[in-house]
């Protein structure tokens, strides 16, 4: 093979290294034994042919297709492993917001049911504080409605907390599956 007279130097040096790691490349994706040598001219060749028996410095290299089932496994990469760990775990903490906000609800609800009843005690109560009663069944009347309607206010005091975890936890989970979103 000649040098081509519209390659300079350096870039006919380059055309052949690339040929030559092109060739590499190729020839490790099949089983095959690749002969690398320089001929008296100068000129690199490689094949999967024997060169002839005078040329010298011969490197011979020798490739095997590996058997799928009996090659050895090749470790994950460990940027992808750990890329994969912080989805799980961001998938994981995104589970347990939606978990934490699914309960919150609940609470919420029977807190609201426990203040509904409760409205519903004071106004028998007040029905009953009207009524022909003595004074003094009128002042226990009064001291349990007070109690009735400071339990009323707390339970609806707690659900309003619980509503705002709720939300809150919600959002927390949707920025985090949002986030999941753009990782994929």
């Amino acid at each position: 093979m000649t040098r081509p007279k519209t390659l300079s130097g350096k870039l006919y040096i380059l055309f052949v290294v690339v040929t030559l790691v092109g060739c590499l490349w190729i020839l490790q994706t099949l089983a095959a034994t690749v002969y690398i040598w320089k001929d008296a001219k100068g000129v690199i060749h490689v094949t999967n042919q024997t060169p002839s028996e005078d040329t010298k410095n011969v490197k011979r290299l020798e490739y095997e297709l590996e058997d799928n089932e009996n090659s050895e496994t090749v470790p994950d990469n460990p940027r992808q492993e750990k890329y994969d760990d912080q989805k799980k775990k961001l998938q994981e903490k995104a589970n347990a917001l939606k978990e934490q906000a699914a309960e919150a609800r609940s609470n919420a609800r029977k807190s609201r049911k426990m203040a509904a009843e409760t409205r519903a005690q004071i106004e028998k109560l007040q029905n009953l504080y009207t009524g022909n009663k003595t004074f003094k069944e009128k002042g226990e009347i009064k001291s349990t409605i007070k109690k009735l309607m400071d339990k009323s206010v707390k339970a609806e005091e707690r659900e309003r907390d619980l509503q705002i975890q709720a939300e809150e936890a919600e959002r927390r989970a949707k920025r985090i599956e949002n986030r999941l979103k753009k990782m994929k």
